[in-house]
Order: C-alpha cells, then structure tokens, then sequence
C-alpha cells in the first residue's frame, strides 16, 4: 500500500484537512467496518458476539506486539494510556528512599501517578544552557533512583526524547525506563527491546488509528514475573472450568494476562486492531518519512507567518507533534474549522498542528492560508 492508498482510507480527506492526529485520529475505512461488523452481530446474534471478544483480545495483543518488535505475552491491553502508567508504577514497586526522575515535558499521566502512589522522591529535571531534555534526564538518575518516566514525544512542546542513552544510564545505576509512547506509536518506528524501554505506555485512539477505549501496557517480562497480584480480576488468574477456589487465590497467568482485570470495551477491540494493521501495511517508516516532510514545511511556514514554534527545529528531536504559542490559538481553531480545517486550540494560548501519513503538502497549504488570514484581521 502506498501513501496515496493509505490517504484514500480516511473519508474525511475529501472534505477536511484533519491535522490533530495527536488528539484522535478520524475513523478510516477499516476501522468503521470493523465496528459496524461488531454492532451488527450484537444487535443479531449478542452472544456470538461475546464470544468471540476473547479470541479478539489475544489478537489485539499480538497486533500492537508486532508493532514494538516484542512477543504478545509482555502486552496486555487497558482502556486508556492514564490506566496503564497506574499499573506500570504499581508493577514496577518502589523501595524506601528512592526517587523518580521527570522532566518538564513528562505528561501528567506519566508523573502525578508517583506522587499518589509511591514514596518516591520526585526530581524534575531542568535544562541548563545548551543541554537537552535528554542530557537534562541523566544527568538527574543516581543510584537511588528507581525509575526514569517520560514521554517519548511531549505534547506540549513537541520534544522528542532519544531513548537509549535514557535506557542506558537509567540500567546502569539499576532503574526502569518508562516511556509513554501515546505521541509516537504509529509515527516513528519503535522497537522497545533495541531502544532499551522496560515498560511502554499508550493508546490506540492516536496516530494508531483507533478508536478512544483501549490503551496497552507493554512490559519486560522479568517486570511481569517478579510482580505479586495487582488489581486483580477474574481475568488474570489461571483457572479451568469451574475450579474457582472460595478461600483462597488461584495462580495467576504468568504474563501480561495477569494485568487485566476483565473485558475491555469490546466494540472496540476489532477497530483498534484494524487500525494497526493498517498502518503496518502502509509501513511505519513511510509514513515516519511523509509526516517529517511536512512537519518541516509546516513548521517554515509558521515561521515565516511570524509565529513562535515550540517544537525542535532538529528532526531528530520531534516526531508529528507542532506546538505553537499564541494568545487566540482558541479562536484560531474555531476559524479554521469553519474553513475546514481541524487542529488543536487552547486557551491559555497553545496551538497544535500534528500531521500523519494521510495528510498532504496541500492539506499544510489550506492550514497556513486559513492562519493567514486569521492573523491579518487581529
């Protein structure tokens, strides 16, 4: 499948330059079947369609496994990324007097969680004149330190963390990197084994193009297998027919499967496979290449409207992800959605533009044409 096949998917491409895929993405072709597919069968035959929700979970696995490059029995699936960083901090453990390195491009979901839920001394790494995110992480990481949490891709800033020195540093004084990779599964290729991560957290309503209900947890297994019972529902435990122990707990699955509690939303089990699928097909790396494109076009032209962009000019400090200040980014959204044209708009001031593979070179020239002539009548 090409780029040109990928785009023609997305029905909304032949009215709207959708440029929010960080936020949701729009239902393709696919994943619209695969929910009308599901909607049908329980409207029709409902107990079919229980059923068959198991056998649709253990494929949900296996296609987001295939996506990192790991064996499915480290995935297990949540309903959002917030969910599954809970139970990467409660898996992961923390012992007296340690600490948690963040920095400030780390996402709420990814830090707050540790202030409610562990001891753990937070360090909030700050950068010094001419250091990076990254250098800023490691150098905070000493041996007290139990783990290293951060997003791979900010959402404010559009900041891209470089992964292995990360992992690196973190394994060398015996800590855990947790990535939240919401920002950049689906856009940049990611194989967690190879860039170190002990435990990635995500959703399948981004750039995975999913509908909203489902996040994952991938983990190491030595993380899974040291772990004692969580949260536990009757999901996680390992028991045939009707041997359910009254008193006592039963042995519970020895990986992933331990983690989940009980059925996930199951309309959205197929779609959010379906979408996955679709992007391997396409091939994460063409469409890594189309988004940089026009991430870099999109980001001169902003520029060159006078606009100050968050974002790291370097393409190897950000992924899809344009963040931009400005004090009526609010209102800017309204206006372009009037034009149709969709991207993020906040109040206190902060604009996105996040790009995916099935957005073009005209789609960007539709966006700036429409902040053009917002800016001129401010």
């Amino acid at each position: 499948m090409n780029l040109e096949q990928f785009r023609s998917a997305f029905p909304i491409t032949g009215q709207r330059a959708y440029l929010f895929s960080g936020a949701m993405t729009p239902a393709c072709d696919r994943t619209k079947s695969a929910l009308q597919e599901w909607m049908l069968l329980w409207e029709s035959r409902p107990l079919l369609a229980y059923d068959a929700s198991f056998d649709q979970i253990a494929e949900l696995r296996a296609t987001i496994a295939a996506l990192f490059g790991i064996d499915q029995t480290r995935v297990s699936v949540a309903d959002n990324t917030s969910r599954a960083s809970n139970t990467a901090i409660r898996l992961l453990g923390c012992p007296p007097g340690a600490n948690v390195v963040f920095d400030e491009t780390t996402y709420p979901s990814s830090r707050y969680p540790w202030l409610t839920m562990t001891q753990a001394t937070p360090r909030v790494a700050t950068r010094e004149p001419g250091e990076t995110y990254t250098d800023a992480v490691i150098r905070c990481i000493d041996s007290d330190t139990v783990a290293v949490s951060v997003s791979h891709v900010a959402p404010l800033t559009g900041v891209r963390h470089t992964l292995p020195p990360l992992a690196e540093a973190a394994h060398r004084h015996g800590a855990a990197l947790i990535v939240d990779v919401a920002q950049t599964a689906g856009v940049v290729p990611i194989d967690l084994d190879a860039e170190g991560v002990d435990m990635a957290v995500g959703t399948t309503m981004k750039w995975l193009l999913g509908p909203p209900g489902i996040g994952f947890l991938c983990a190491r297994t030595e993380h899974l297998e040291s772990t004692p019972g969580l949260d536990l529902g009757y999901m996680a435990v390992d028991v045939a027919g009707e041997e359910w122990p009254q008193a006592t707990l039963p042995p519970l699955w020895p990986d992933s499967r331990r983690l989940e509690l009980g059925m996930p939303s199951l309309p959205v089990l197929m779609p959010a496979a379906a979408g996955i699928n679709l992007l391997l097909e396409v091939g994460i790396e063409a469409v890594e290449r189309q988004v940089a494109e026009l991430v870099t076009y999109c980001m001169d032209g902003l520029v060159e409207l006078g606009i100050s962009v968050r974002t790291p000019s370097d393409p190897k400090e950000r992924a899809g992800v344009i963040a931009f200040d400005l004090p009526e980014a609010y209102e800017l959204a309204t206006h372009l959605a009037r034009i149709g044209v969709d991207v993020g708009g906040y109040a206190f001031g902060l604009g996105r533009i996040d790009p995916h593979g099935f957005n073009t070179i005209e789609d960007i020239d539709r966006c700036l044409g429409g902040i053009r002539e917002f800016t001129s009548r401010s």
